[in-house]
């Protein structure tokens, strides 16, 4: 019986002062990797980004907000350990925050360098409200209480699954964008019951359609969003357990931007390099309009392919904003990932932070 390969990285040479750890991961065709993730924490402050001294926290796997039962929960956090992404993930963890007490409000962020608006993605957020039920309207929300504060969560927004009593849960019907908010079915419901409702809407949504996913945090591998590019499970797929055992290759339709976990509006389609601009609405306790810039960080790796020295600065494919911690404003992660095949041959690996040209912004 053939066993998984060996990895083939056997020395990491890490000046960089960050967290990182190797790991193997097989790609389409069978193909195993050799990755390495790099992570960075800063405290968001008014005046910009500052380092965490610490090392900043891996996360092995993914965390779900109700580990019992998965399928119905979105995700608390997303695991760092995947083989790679297309573009950049922006993840939004925690609360926004209005001005003051309102029943909505728009929230928000925009990522651009010197040329162009690579991510620009608003949505509003609500006060609590519920769903109850009228003779003459039927199931509808009633007027959102006033709030200075919205948890991040895809459970309060429009969602849900239509859970059908002695069936298998895999058989019920769900919205396959969301399937852990609400409002998507009111099966089982007493007309004279009450129970929360979505506090977060899109900013355009065409009044009598089921509105999109909403929201800021990661996104679970059985949603909508990702799981339209997780290929073909098909006849021809499993008869690789026939044909090549022991381990399954991915489907031949498999497109790697399944491994993108951020809402669909919130990831560019190349990774970004660092220095970006970055501008917050509503998103930072008081303060309603926040401009910084990434950190004029990169890495840069270095290793020998045969006789042949290859260098190059590594993808950041990650930006993790959370709102909430106990720092006082929030906090930034940032991922880069380096991932090459097995049969490169690499052994050795370098790897350097390397300062970026300031952006012009900053002299503005």
């Amino acid at each position: 019986m053939s066993v998984l390969p060996e990895p083939k990285l056997r020395i990491l040479d890490n000046q960089t002062g960050l967290t990182t750890f190797q790991y193997d991961k097989m790609a389409p065709g069978k193909v195993f990797h050799d990755v390495v993730v790099v992570k960075a924490s800063f405290n968001l402050l008014p005046g910009g980004l500052c380092p965490i001294p610490q090392p900043a926290v891996l996360f092995l796997a993914d965390k779900y907000r109700q580990p019992d039962d998965p399928m119905s929960s979105s995700l608390l956090q997303a695991g760092d350990l995947v083989l790679g992404k297309p573009g950049t993930d922006i993840l939004v963890t925690g609360s926004v925050y209005a001005d003051c007490p309102t029943q909505h409000f728009q929230t928000g962020l925009r990522i651009s360098n010197r040329h162009n608006t690579l991510v620009d993605y608003t949505c509003i957020a609500t006060g609590k409200r519920c769903w109850q039920h009228t003779e003459r309207l039927g199931w509808h929300m009633s007027e959102p209480a006033l709030t200075e504060h919205v948890p991040i969560a895809y459970e309060l927004a429009y969602g849900g699954r239509n859970v059908i009593p002695d069936t298998p849960p895999e058989e019920w019907e769900i919205y396959a964008p969301n399937p852990s908010g609400n409002g998507f079915s009111f099966a089982g419901c007493s007309t004279d019951d009450q129970f929360p409702a979505p506090q977060w809407e899109p900013k355009e949504h065409q009044i009598g359609t089921k509105p999109p996913l909403t929201g800021f945090g990661p996104v679970a591998r059985h949603w909508l969003s990702r799981q339209k590019y997780a290929g073909t499970y098909d006849e021809k797929w499993r008869d690789q357990l026939k044909d090549n055992p022991p381990y399954l290759d991915y489907p031949d339709d498999f497109d790697l931007r399944f491994f993108q976990c951020a809402h669909p509006s919130l990831q560019s389609s190349t990774p970004l390099n660092g220095n970006e601009k970055l501008e917050f609405f509503h998103l930072i306790k008081g303060i309603p309009h926040l401009g910084t810039w990434l950190p004029a960080l990169g890495i840069a790796a270095y290793w020998q392919e045969g006789i042949t020295a290859r260098q190059s600065m590594l993808p950041l494919d990650t930006v993790h904003i959370a709102t909430d911690e106990n720092t006082g404003q929030g906090r930034i992660d940032l991922v880069w990932r380096w991932s090459k095949p097995h049969h490169l041959n690499i052994h050795e690996l370098l790897l350097r932070t390397v300062q970026l040209p300031e952006p012009e912004q900053h002299s503005a």
